[in-house]
């Protein structure tokens, strides 16, 4: 039986695929979503943002539909404001933190609970605010952390990414793994936590089958979904690699790459 597009599922991850980080969507993906929902699809979230950091995003898009947050740490349902699942780092990962933090002292770490982003000791604000405008966050010293986190994300410039990635593959903290998820950032999950892996359980939650879910993103902390959806979806901008995963290219997200999707989506589908 042919598939419509009122079958289809759209995950999207936010920051270089939907949306800049700083600036407004797009209204090219505003329209074509508010479309495509209203012609009976399903639409949602799948990010590296916290609840409170997605929530701005959820209340401008026509949002029905679970989303995966904290780079599948945790899946949360905006209409019912409950998790369906949360997965928190281990309780040393501090100690991991900090370990990092004394081998490169040239980077800022933001680490991160449910609700909020601390920056500690502000190294983020002064030395990174140019490459992470997040204005939520609170500085804080490692020592003033007391509630459990979710993940650390480390903020550095692209030459330093190399050595950082084989020092913590050399030291294999355990419980947690190291992904990047942009140029200048490298997040530190919960050694099981993946979008690909929250979408799964989703996916299996809502008994929908997997060629059903169309799965956005454009960077390496994507690329579960990307492999695990019936229609995997990418930038031309995105990396050689990631772009072989692949069965749909969309556009850059300054022009509106959900919009690119959803007339793709049109064409092949009504």
């Amino acid at each position: 039986m042919a598939l419509k597009l009122s079958d289809l599922v759209i995950m999207s991850d936010v920051d270089g695929t939907l949306v800049r980080l700083g600036q407004p969507i797009h209204p090219r993906n505003v329209q074509a979503l508010e479309r495509f929902v209203s012609k009976g699809g399903h639409f949602a979230i799948s990010t590296g943002r916290g609840r409170e950091f997605t929530r701005p995003l959820v209340e401008q898009l026509p949002v029905n539909f679970p989303c995966v947050i904290f780079n599948g740490g945790a899946i949360y349902d905006y209409s019912t404001e409950e998790y369906l699942m949360k997965i928190d780092l281990p309780a040393h990962s501090s100690e991991y933190i900090q370990e990092v933090m004394d081998r490169f002292p040239q980077i800022a770490v933001i680490a991160v609970d449910a609700d909020h982003y601390f920056d500690i000791d502000g190294g983020a604000a002064e030395h990174y605010g140019d490459v992470y405008p997040n204005k939520s966050t609170v500085k804080a010293a490692m020592s003033d952390l007391k509630s459990k986190l979710m993940k650390g994300l480390m903020l550095l410039h692209p030459q330093w990414t190399e050595e950082f990635m084989a020092f913590v593959e050399e030291k294999k903290f355990p419980g947690v793994r190291f992904v990047p998820t942009s140029p200048h950032l490298i997040e530190m999950l919960p050694e099981h936590s993946s979008k690909g892996n929250a979408l799964q359980k989703l996916m299996e939650k809502k008994k929908i089958h997997l060629d059903r879910l169309v799965a956005i993103g454009d960077y390496y902390n994507d690329k579960e979904m990307i492999e695990l959806a019936g229609i995997g979806v990418t930038m031309h901008t995105a990396p050689d690699d990631l772009k072989a995963l692949a069965q749909m290219l969309v556009c850059d997200c300054d022009e509106g790459s959900l919009g690119d999707l959803v007339e793709q989506l049109e064409a092949r589908y009504q």
